[in-house]
């Protein structure tokens, strides 16, 4: 999941050309954003919290609810699963109240997490390793990637996870893990998407993007 930019959530048509579409209070220091089909979600990582919009009329904060350190935030078609970086653990949750399914350990300092269809994976940043697990929480597998984890994301075949402490990008096995290679990108990788063909890392101390 990438960094959120900014706290705003465009409206439909306003992604092709850029225009921003509305500025949303958030909490303190909104670090990570994801969308469950309905609302955005913001991980406020200064005031422990998430904030849930309704990105449909740019409503106001429809609620805010308390996840300790929140940082990197997906969407599994059912659940929210939201990095806690100050409690070594990823927190699931039921979008439609905010509600905890479970909080289940995970590496030290989780930043950023994604889903693959199947199961949930965890970058540990502080543990310089990646966590699996299924949708019950129990962990799969653990998994060592690069220094300092920061990003990460499914591409359909490989779990792609960039380590801003090494600059570089991990490619891994989905189904079993395995280390395939790591590849250098520029200084301080965080951001990792998929675009369908390609995948884009931001580079953070670069200031650019990279294409691989």
């Amino acid at each position: 999941m990438l960094r959120a930019s900014s706290n705003w959530f465009p409206k439909s048509g306003a992604a092709a050309t850029g225009a921003v579409a509305a500025t949303i209070a958030t909490g303190t220091s909104p670090s990570y954003v994801c969308f469950d089909g309905v609302y955005g979600w913001v991980s406020n990582t200064g005031s422990n919290n998430l904030t849930k919009i309704k990105a449909s009329d740019d409503s106001l904060q429809t609620g805010t609810y308390a996840v300790p350190g929140p940082r990197g935030i997906c969407f599994d078609g059912t659940s929210l699963w939201v990095c806690s970086s100050t409690s070594n653990s990823v927190v699931q949750m039921n979008p439609s109240d905010g509600t905890v399914i479970g909080t289940f350990a995970v590496g030290a300092q989780p930043e950023a997490v994604c889903f693959d269809g199947t199961y949930i994976w965890v970058a540990n940043e502080g543990a310089n390793n990646v966590t699996k697990l299924n949708l019950s929480g129990t962990v799969i597998g653990t998994y060592p990637v690069q220094t300092a984890p920061a990003g990460i994301v499914f591409d359909g075949r490989y779990i792609w996870v960039t380590s801003s402490g090494s600059n570089t990008i991990s490619q891994l096995d989905y189904t079993n893990g395995a280390l395939i290679g790591s590849y250098p990108v520029n200084n301080s990788p965080i951001g990792v998407c998929f675009d369908g063909n390609a995948i884009w890392v931001a580079n953070e101390t670069s200031g650019n993007l990279l294409r691989r």
